[in-house]
């Protein structure tokens, strides 16, 4: 992995958005298992059309960044919870039972979306959502075939409602 500011993760991004590139991102937390710097923030940047790999450090959360890419690599409306009649029916979905009970006792948590060819998956050739948190920490896998959008969008709401409580005004 390469350091570089975040700015320069910011413009990458931006960069490969416009030419079309396969890329994503991972908001490390400090105790992540995807962490190299256990005590740090980390933002990691993949460009998998080039296979290679950004990151840059911090003592303070992504939260900002993360939200502002988010949207970029999946459209403005991906935080936006679906009409009932249009949302796909998750409600059972043990990974997302899990993180509500976290929410429920003011657990720390966080998650990962995992790419198929993402560095950090194990289960290659899978979508792979990664949910971390509680007390003592716990992992879960939730592998898939297909890009788990709505499994996603219920996540990535939870994590801004809680960590960037202004989001809809963004």
């Amino acid at each position: 992995m390469q350091e570089i500011t975040i700015e320069q993760v910011r413009a990458k991004a931006r960069e490969l958005q416009q030419k079309g590139q396969k890329w994503h991102v991972h908001a490390l937390f400090p105790g992540c298992v995807f962490s190299k710097q256990p005590d740090k923030h980390a933002f990691v940047l993949e460009d998998r059309s080039s296979d290679l790999t950004y990151v840059t450090y911090s003592d303070k959360g992504f939260a900002e960044l993360s939200h502002e890419l988010l949207k970029l690599r999946y459209g403005e409306k991906i935080l936006e919870k679906p009409a009932n009649e249009a949302r796909q029916d998750i409600s059972a979905n043990p990974l997302l039972n899990q993180c509500r009970e976290f929410q429920r006792n003011q657990l720390p948590w966080h998650h990962h979306m995992l790419f198929p060819d993402c560095i950090f998956n194990e289960h290659r050739g899978k979508w792979n959502i990664v949910l971390e948190g509680g007390e003592p920490a716990i992992c879960i896998n939730e592998l898939s075939d297909e890009e788990p959008l709505a499994l996603l969008r219920e996540l990535e709401i939870g994590y801004f409602e809680r960590d960037l409580p202004d989001h809809r005004n963004k």
